[in-house]
């Protein structure tokens, strides 16, 4: 077989899969979906990724699939400029408001896909455990981290996957003592992302952050 014509490496089929699906997630047809080690970040209409592993069959390929299905989501769930304009300034804060948020749009555009909070999950335990999160103390749980997956439990009905739910319970009674009311009210305001901030900013001031 000439080389022109030579069949595309498993990985190569693996990246236009990923970008088939990323662009069905995002309703955007023609997203330009990129890979390099800068991924994964969203930028300038441009969703990147990282470098797939060579054999894509491993277990590192799902938890690369959930950062583009979380990345998509955000393409199709959130306005970019309703957000800047409410984020809050201060540090601590804003951490906590985008953590929120991206719960938000990775509870609600998943409902009805399994296999999207499957790659998501794989993602999220990958993350954490790069972190460290996964093996810290109570006094070291990222707040912003363990308040976003309250967030995603009381949406989704579903506990936080893995460690991440062992991770959450070690802060879950300071945070539900302080902001479960706050974070009540969000879960209902969960499919309109303006009365969402707006409640967001409730649970801020109940977490002593704004």
């Amino acid at each position: 077989m000439p080389a022109s014509m030579s069949a595309d490496t498993p990985a190569e089929t693996f990246k236009r899969a990923l970008a088939h699906a990323a662009r069905a997630l995002a309703e955007q047809s023609e997203l330009e979906v990129a890979f390099g080690s800068d991924g994964p970040r969203l930028a300038n209409g441009v969703l990147t990724l990282p470098h797939p592993p060579r054999d894509p069959s491993g277990p590192e390929s799902a938890a690369l699939r959930g950062q583009a299905d979380r990345l998509a989501l955000r393409l199709a769930n959130h306005d970019e400029t309703l957000h800047a304009r409410l984020r809050p300034v201060d540090t601590r804060a804003a951490e906590v408001f985008e953590a929120v948020e991206q719960a938000r749009i990775e509870a609600v555009g998943s409902q009805s896909l399994a296999g999207v909070r499957a790659n998501m999950d794989a993602a999220l335990l990958t993350r954490l455990e790069k972190t460290g999160a996964l093996r810290a103390d109570a006094e070291r749980v990222p707040l912003s981290e363990a308040v976003a997956l309250m967030l995603r439990e009381r949406v989704t009905g579903r506990k936080a996957p893995g460690g991440a739910g062992a991770m959450v319970d070690l802060v879950r009674p300071e945070i539900e003592r302080k902001a479960g009311k706050a974070l009540d009210a969000l879960a209902l305001a969960a499919a309109h992302q303006g009365e969402f901030a707006h409640r967001l900013k409730d649970l801020l001031s109940d977490l002593e952050l704004d």
